[in-house]
């Protein structure tokens, strides 16, 4: 087993490109799938869905190959941390002004509703699933739930804050619905899909020991690699089919200007959140495990609460919507990108 997971590590990125051609084209039962819930007795925001279980594995497998030491080691580096949780919402908004300022000296009247979903994303806590990639790539994994932890415990504050302050224009009800949104994912669905998982796999960590968990690495490794691509495939099958149906005449896709506009909007918020942990992590005296961590965490973003934010108060601004839809499979493929090329062997 152990041998195939690390064939399987070594090759993730030919894992997840078919992924997304998978659910393309047969998008069914993905669809089917994440639509699936179960919320008898339980509050809305803490109803079992498919999506929501694979990342609670996710971070419960993160947490359990967490050394508690490295824990209290990143909690003990206050200043390291406050700066890498800044530099979350600072390193893309940097890419926002730069995009505002290009969009207003060429007169473009067609980039407003793309400035508006760059401001979404670069408003955003830290993915969940930058703990899987952090894990699946050998990189410092206490670095990867605390930032994931913290940024969205932050985002009730943070996120309406820089929605504002990058000047997207909301009327009050839409700052209330904004705010609304933001606590709906900070709130209830963070303490049962974040916090406890991660707080689980830290205890059974704690009580069983260092060794039992090692004994069982693979097995932690094969199923959060099987977690990230099915979570891929499921949010493929929902996003893909819309953004280029399929017709008789072969497949659609929006205007290509626009398309490539959307397009580079989002690689430039990923790429910043990379350029942005490397500067840091030498600045800081980082070693390769927290740097990809970094690079995890700073260049993927929370889009499944920018989408819900999005056809909240977005719903008129289709131009927004299709960035953040592109955001999510682009940072995952550039995820698998850094994955092979800097991946080392866990010994966390």
């Amino acid at each position: 087993m152990a041998e195939l997971a690390e064939r399987i590590r070594r090759n993730f990125l030919w894992l997840l490109l078919p992924t997304y051609l998978i659910a393309y084209l047969l998008p069914g039962p993905g669809v089917y799938a994440a639509n699936l819930q179960w919320s008898r007795g339980l509050p809305e925001a803490a109803a079992i869905r498919l999506p929501m279980l694979l990342v609670a594995v996710l971070l419960l497998n993160a947490a359990l190959e967490v050394n508690t030491d490295a824990l209290r080691g990143v909690f003990s580096r206050t200043r390291d941390l406050l700066i890498s949780l800044a530099a979350v919402w600072l390193a893309p908004a940097v890419v926002v002004i730069i995009a505002g300022a290009l969009f207003a000296f060429s007169g473009s009247e067609g980039g407003g509703g793309l400035l508006l979903g760059m401001i979404l994303v670069a408003a955003m806590p830290v993915a969940n699933s930058s703990a899987g990639w952090t894990q699946q790539s050998g990189g410092a994994l206490a670095w990867a739930l605390a930032l994931v932890v913290l940024s969205i415990l932050l985002s009730s504050v943070v996120t309406p804050g820089m929605i504002r302050l990058l000047g997207m224009s909301l009327s009050a009800s839409e700052v209330n619905s904004v705010e609304e949104v933001v606590h709906r994912f900070s709130g209830v669905a963070f303490i049962v899909w974040v916090l406890a998982p991660t707080l689980l796999g830290l205890s059974i960590r704690r009580v069983v020991g260092e060794q039992p968990v090692r004994s069982i690495r693979p097995a932690l490794h094969l199923s959060t690699s099987a977690a990230i691509l099915g979570l891929n495939y499921l949010n493929g099958s929902l996003v893909l089919p819309k953004l280029f149906p399929l017709t008789a005449d072969g497949p659609q896709s929006p205007e290509p200007a626009l398309l490539i506009a959307a397009l580079c909007g989002a690689v430039s918020l990923c790429l910043v959140g990379l350029l942005a942990a490397q500067l840091l992590t030498h600045w800081l005296k980082c070693d390769d495990r927290d740097r990809l961590a970094l690079k995890f965490a700073l260049s993927m973003k929370h889009t499944g609460l920018a989408l819900g934010l999005a056809s909240t108060v977005l719903a008129d601004h289709p131009d927004a919507i299709l960035l953040i839809i592109l955001t999510t499979p682009i940072q995952h493929l550039i995820a698998g990108l850094v994955s092979k090329r800097y991946g080392v062997e866990s010994d966390e």
